[in-house]
């Protein structure tokens, strides 16, 4: 049995030298198909990190032109009602010269209501002095 045990040793040891470098090869594959999910890994997260840093930018470019629209259109609103203010208030001047020639010529108005169209266009005036005062001041609801 010795003889036989002798004989088979070589057989054996080979056995072992092979599985063991079988077992190094797999580990060395292993070793870098790992290395090789980081690389992909790290190539993943890199892009959505540019892509998150992308989406930050536009956030900010859609925010930039939210205020400058919002803006524009304060300023246009601001301008029609300066613009209405002026039209009202010239004609609340144009009632005033109708009614005094209305009492002037023929009677036809009384004196409370040639005071009356004074005091309204007195009011339109000042409200458009007012909003000029605001659009010159730098308002923020103006300019």
């Amino acid at each position: 049995q010795r003889d036989h045990q002798r004989a088979c040793a070589p057989q054996v040891f080979r056995y072992i030298r092979e599985h063991l470098e079988l077992a190094r090869v797999r580990a060395e594959v292993a070793h870098f198909a790992f290395a090789g999910q980081q690389r992909c890994i790290r190539a993943l997260a890199a892009r959505q990190e540019v892509t998150a840093r992308s989406a930050a930018l536009q956030a900010a470019r859609n925010d930039t032109l939210l205020s400058v629209a919002e803006a524009y259109f304060n300023v246009q609103q601001a301008r029609g009602e300066l613009a209405g203010a002026l039209d009202a208030a010239a004609r609340a001047e144009d009632v005033v010269r109708q009614t005094e020639r209305l009492r002037e010529a023929a009677g036809l108005s009384a004196p409370v209501e040639v005071t009356r169209t004074r005091v309204e266009a007195s009011r339109r005036r000042a409200s458009h002095s007012a909003m000029m005062a605001r659009a010159r001041s730098g308002c923020p609801a103006i300019a």
